[in-house]
């Protein structure tokens, strides 16, 4: 009777009733130690319906409820513009075929997915696919004044039942990629940045008795959304790739008043950082001046958290938090002063400066309860750096030099290959030697 409290309250009160029943029934308000979304109805699910009503189209989500034991044997890809998606079943709730997330229209946040039975048991079928298809929606380009948005956060996916069981995977939308500059002609001096990548979607799992992910089942956080790689700005003086995204939590939480249990002969795990984006700022062309140029890649995002309250683990398998992303790769090119031009008039070749983007911290150790020691995992694999490549322009009688810097890996050490090319005077664009390279 309990049980069925807690998840009926979680399933049909509006928060500030559920705010008045706290302690009463056990429920609790959503905060850092009870990730679960609650699953009451909210204007984000859009319209309400039963079922099986001939009147709703679940490709648009929608908040649905059902009563005895339900199966969905459809597939279900969420279209730009979906509202999220809400099934909420009494019995028993069977996913026999994928419900999936895809790109939105840009500018629109992603929809979420919730999955509850209030009274019985989730299982996910084998090679059912729950969660990410594609990224979520890219952020916009951006003009020379207002630059360039963020791609949007992935969705997420929430799991909530007496019991579940995962043997297909349930995977957090990959967060969307950084918007580009558009402009080849930024005003002088000025920074071209790339945008950011968008955070993966997290996944949180909810289970009063136990959760068994199974054989090849997979739980795992949305990939966070890579950073901007402005090869549109290719010209530009000074560019910087954007950062990565960080990758999505996946949260465990047993949700009775003693330790629920864990079973893991498959894959949980949170996920990875986005990659940083590249920079290529310059030219290796002739300019009056010999301009030099700047290029900084973009940093690599943070791996996710692996977090487990309210429950013991009897298996353990893989369970992992995310790995950090790959810093951006920057190369940059300064120009050549024309053919012919006199010495000591300030056309000499321009200087070439890279600093590849460090890579994306793993995600932090997790501590899993068990009946007995608790396990200690992680922490993820850090991100490497980006590789950092310098060109300068060529003169008559002038010796260019560039230098390069590689990314440091996400524990900060590590720093990846370098190439700083010196020129060699006597010919317009003179003979390259390699030198900086760690």
């Amino acid at each position: 009777m309990k049980a069925r409290k807690l998840i009926r309250c979680i399933a049909y009160l509006s928060p500030a009733v559920i705010v008045g029943l706290v302690g009463g029934l056990g429920c609790q308000t959503p905060s850092a130690s009870n990730p679960c979304q609650i699953p009451a109805y909210s204007t984000k699910y859009g319209p309400r319906y039963q079922w099986g009503s001939t009147a709703a189209d679940p490709d648009f989500g929608g908040y649905y409820n059902s009563g005895s034991t339900t199966e969905i044997s459809n597939v279900i890809t969420l279209r730009p513009g979906a509202f999220s998606l809400a099934i909420i079943a009494d019995g028993d709730l069977i996913i026999g075929n994928n419900i999936l997330l895809g790109p939105q229209n840009p500018g629109l946040e992603a929809p979420d997915i919730l999955l509850a039975s209030v009274n019985g048991n989730v299982s996910i079928r084998p090679g059912v696919q729950i969660g990410e298809y594609l990224p979520a929606s890219p952020g916009a380009s951006g003009s020379p004044m207002l630059g360039p948005r963020s791609g949007k956060d992935g969705g997420s996916v929430t799991i909530i039942g007496m019991n579940v069981l995962v043997e297909g995977s349930v995977t957090g939308q990959e967060g969307g990629e950084g918007g580009v500059h558009w402009t080849n002609s930024p005003p002088a001096g000025a920074l071209v940045t790339g945008g950011h990548g968008g955070r993966g979607g997290d996944v949180r799992i909810c289970f009063y008795e136990s959760l068994r992910v199974a054989g090849s089942g997979m739980v795992v956080g949305g990939r966070g959304g890579f950073g901007a790689t402005d090869s549109s700005a290719a010209s530009a003086p000074k560019v910087r790739g954007g950062n990565g995204g960080s990758g999505g939590d996946a949260h465990l939480t047993g949700t009775a008043t003693g330790p629920a249990q864990i079973f893991c002969s498959g894959t949980i795990r949170g996920g990875r950082g986005g990659d940083g984006g590249d920079a290529k700022a310059g030219s290796i062309t002739m300019t009056p001046d010999g301009s030099s140029s700047t290029a900084t890649g973009g940093k690599g995002g943070d791996g996710a958290k692996l977090i487990v309250n309210g429950a013991v683990a009897i298996q353990v398998g893989t369970m992992l938090p995310g790995n950090g992303g790959n810093g951006g790769i920057a190369d940059a090119f300064g120009a050549s002063p024309p053919l012919g031009a006199p010495p000591g008039t300030g056309a000499g070749p321009g200087a070439g400066a890279a600093t590849g983007g460090d890579g994306g911290p793993g995600g932090p150790i997790a501590t899993i309860p068990t009946t007995t020691t608790p396990v200690v995992v992680g922490p993820g694999r850090p991100g490497p750096g980006g590789l950092a490549r310098a060109w300068p322009g060529g003169g008559l009688t002038n010796t260019g030099r560039a230098t390069a810097t590689g990314g440091k890996n996400g524990a900060g050490s590590a720093p990846a290959p370098a190439l700083g090319v010196v020129r060699v005077p006597g010919m317009p664009f003179g003979v390259a030697t390699q030198s900086g390279a760690p």
